[in-house]
C-alpha cells in the first residue's frame, strides 16, 4: 500500500482516508473492492479509467461521426474526417473524463 495501512483481518485501513470524501473513511476502495482498486489508498483507479475510457470512446464516437459527415458535404474524405474527429474527440473525451473524475473526487 501507500499512504495508509490496510489491516485484512479487518478488511479495512487502519487511518481514515485523508481527502474526507468517504462515508465511512475506513473503507477499502469505497467498500468495493470487487469492482476497485486502490493501490495507494488514495485514488480509485478503476472509477478514474472507466470514467476517462468511456468518455474518450464517446468523443471519439462524436468526433468520427460529424468528421465524416463534414466531409460528405464537402467532398471526398470522409474517411480522413472521421480518424482526425475520432482522434480529436477521443483526446478531448479523455481530458474530460479525467477532469471530470478528479473534480468530483476533490469537491464532492
Amino acid at each position: 500500500m501507500g499512504h495508509r495501512y490496510y489491516d485484512p483481518t479487518l478488511g479495512r485501513f487502519t487511518q481514515p482516508d485523508p481527502s474526507g470524501q468517504e462515508q465511512n473513511p475506513y473503507l477499502y476502495a469505497d467498500g468495493d473492492p470487487v469492482n476497485r482498486i486502490d493501490p495507494g489508498g488514495l485514488w480509485d483507479w478503476g472509477k478514474f479509467a472507466s470514467k476517462t475510457v468511456g468518455t474518450a470512446v464517446a468523443g471519439g464516437a462524436g468526433g468520427c461521426a460529424a468528421g465524416a459527415l463534414g466531409s460528405i458535404w464537402t467532398g471526398p474524405g470522409a474517411l480522413a474526417g472521421c480518424g482526425i474527429g475520432a482522434a480529436t474527440g477521443g483526446v478531448g473525451g479523455a481530458v474530460t473524463g479525467a477532469i471530470d473524475y478528479t473534480w468530483s473526487e476533490v469537491f464532492g
